[in-house]
């Protein structure tokens, strides 16, 4: 196909020139050029660039080059060419259909060349044809080549280039999404949110920026219960709410599995304001679901403020609301970042501690009110501090409850405890039963239970030895979990009591399902009291007990008078320093021992 074009410079388009052959110098800068064109991050830019150079190379007008495509890697259906490759004059029809341009001749040859699959070389103007398996360019150029010509090769492999450097900039888009965008919600993600914390905006508001992290409670339970399809559903329900629910200065990022970042003026981002997005159940398929938060807050001080130290803060605020009953949010305090550092820290040393065995167990006896003797004895952990002290069990116990180590120093006590009843039967004492505690976090093992047993059957020991203590507070953490593996220890043997009874916000239909031999009194309901000073709430404890024909034990008893009300008012056994502070196991085992002979002296003198 051999044409004249008649082009002027009223359609856009410069006079007709003929190009002179570039230098050795010229071919290699072009071909160098081509790697510094893949870094450009955007299209218009990466296109504008090769048309640029070419044209300065050449002696060519920008508008004498046009560079169009015919497929998409954003989506292989795209049947209209487009405009990837144009500048000067030209530069507002970037991807654009090609029946934009004004000029009907350059359009038609631009289609004859896709249509054709080849390129047209005419005695004024050629089109260059490239085809990729993904998408196919043409290049127009308004000069005369020949297949010889080293413009040609040279364009040619331009072409080849640009296709190549389309490709890298479609990658560098696609992974700047994945990098910055969250590919289920579409919100921005964890990346792109601390880059809008380490540049916010300031003008948005006179009152100054809030930032908050929300954590949707229990959202592994949904995931687990119903699927992370209805899990997946419930976050894009979320997320559009949220959405369609703030002022557009509110900048909204999903920044981890369950939680949502929120960026914007303080007036905007109050607590209830947040929470009040989350009344209603959102839908997630045929699923209507309820949602509860916790939310952590924090100002931003400062323009200085680091985008990572901001997100760390409002963490440390998340934390302690989800682990605070009550209030659903806190917000951010230099103390509150203080005390972090210091549980951390404390945390390390505890766990150094239990890994080198430093941890000790002690045993306080329990005695029974009628015959005066020990019946059993409560397992306590000690955290020696190194210098002749030791370190509450106030202070270690929520450490290792935060951290988790509390499940292996848990199997660790037990098997001690476990050890020690052993050993008091090697020695004749066949009657001792030995209380140990257990976490929440323990029960939630699916195999706490057969753990128990099998440590049981391990150790030789009758199950009716073993009593396992809880709180009261854990029926408020997933009491059908607790009660079910409660009732499968009990029916194998093991006796089940509740530690620190009262204290606690368990309902009586709670504390009816379970399968419970003892209450332990709390010893804040006994510090004061006497004959001269009941206490209404022991005696009420005492006598609930006895209605659920459950046992009672008395802690903390360190007074004569506090043991002889609570004795009166009908208590089973008791335990305190009146009697026996904690012992290491040889004072344990010298205490029963003495007890044994003087049980077998009485004997004999009653025979």
């Amino acid at each position: 196909m051999k044409t004249k074009s008649s082009h002027s410079a009223e359609n856009g388009f410069s006079p007709v020139r003929s190009v002179d052959e570039p230098d050795v110098e010229s071919l290699n800068k072009i071909i160098g050029s081509a790697t510094n064109f893949f870094k450009q991050s955007s299209l218009n830019d990466f296109c504008d660039g090769v048309i640029s150079h070419i044209a300065t190379l050449y002696g060519l007008h920008k508008e004498d080059i046009i560079c169009a495509k015919l497929g998409s890697l954003f989506d292989r259906r795209e049947s209209n060419i487009r405009f990837c490759g144009v500048a000067g004059k030209n530069d507002n029809l970037f991807n654009h259909s090609l029946n934009q341009l004004s000029d009907p001749h350059v359009e038609k040859l631009l289609e004859d060349a896709f249509t054709l699959k080849h390129e047209i070389l005419l005695e004024n103007e050629s089109v260059l044809y490239f085809i990729s398996t993904d998408f196919q360019m043409a290049l127009y150029v308004r000069a005369h080549l020949t297949r010889e010509d080293s413009l040609y090769r040279t364009l040619q492999y331009f072409l080849s280039s640009i296709s190549s450097g389309y490709i890298s900039i479609v990658e560098v888009i696609h992974l700047r999404s994945t990098a910055y965008n969250d590919q289920l919600t579409h919100l921005p993600n964890r990346n792109d949110f601390i880059k809008l914390l380490n540049n916010p905006d300031y003008s948005t508001s006179s009152d100054g920026l809030h930032v908050v992290l929300v954590d949707i409670n229990h959202f592994s339970d949904i995931n687990d219960g119903l699927g992370q399809d209805v899990g997946d559903l419930l976050l894009k329900a979320i997320s559009k709410r949220l959405r369609a629910s703030f002022h557009e200065t509110v900048k909204l990022a999903r920044i981890g599995a369950d939680v949502f970042g929120f960026l914007g003026p303080a007036k905007y981002l109050l607590p209830n304001q947040i929470s009040d997005k989350f009344v209603a159940p959102f839908r997630a398929g045929q699923y209507a679901l309820p949602v509860r938060i916790s939310m952590g807050l924090c100002k931003i001080e400062s323009e200085f403020d680091n985008g990572l130290n901001i997100i760390k803060r409002c963490n440390i605020a998340l934390n302690l609301a989800k682990k605070k009953a009550g209030l659903n949010y806190r917000w951010y305090n230099s103390e509150l970042e203080s005390h972090t550092a210091w549980r951390l820290e404390h945390i390390r040393k505890l766990s150094i501690a239990y890994e080198q065995r430093k941890l000790q167990v002690w045993y306080q006896p329990q005695l029974d009110f009628k015959s005066r003797r020990i019946v059993g004895v409560e397992a306590l952990l000690r955290w020696p501090d190194g210098h002749g002290c030791f370190i509450a069990p106030d202070i270690f116990v929520p450490l290792a409850e935060y951290s988790g180590l509390i499940v292996d120093m848990g199997y660790w006590v037990l098997r001690e405890s476990l050890t020690a009843i052993k050993r008091l039967r090697q020695q004749g004492i066949n009657d001792i039963r030995i209380g140990v505690n257990v976490s929440i976090m323990q029960l939630r093992n699916s195999d706490f239970v057969e753990q128990v047993k099998d440590m049981l059957t391990e150790y030789d020991i009758e199950p009716t030895r073993l009593e396992l203590e809880i709180t009261e507070n854990i029926l408020m953490d997933e009491p059908q979990i607790v009660i079910e593996s409660l009732h499968l220890l009990r029916n194998f043997g093991v006796q089940i009591a509740i530690d620190d009874f009262g204290t606690g916000f368990s309902s009586m239909s709670y504390l009816q399902k379970m399968p419970l031999n003892r209450l332990k009194i709390d010893r804040s309901f006994l510090k004061s009291c006497s004959h001269a000073h009941p206490s209404i709430l022991a005696e009420t404890v005492i006598t609930l007990a006895q209605k659920l024909n459950l046992k009672t034990i008395a802690e903390g008893v360190e007074r004569e008078e506090q043991a002889e009300y609570i004795e009166s008012l009908g208590c089973d056994e008791v335990q305190g320093f009146l009697y026996a502070k904690p012992l290491r196991f040889n004072e344990l085992s010298n205490t029963l021992q003495m007890q044994l002979n003087n049980d077998s002296h009485d004997t004999k003198l009653s025979s």
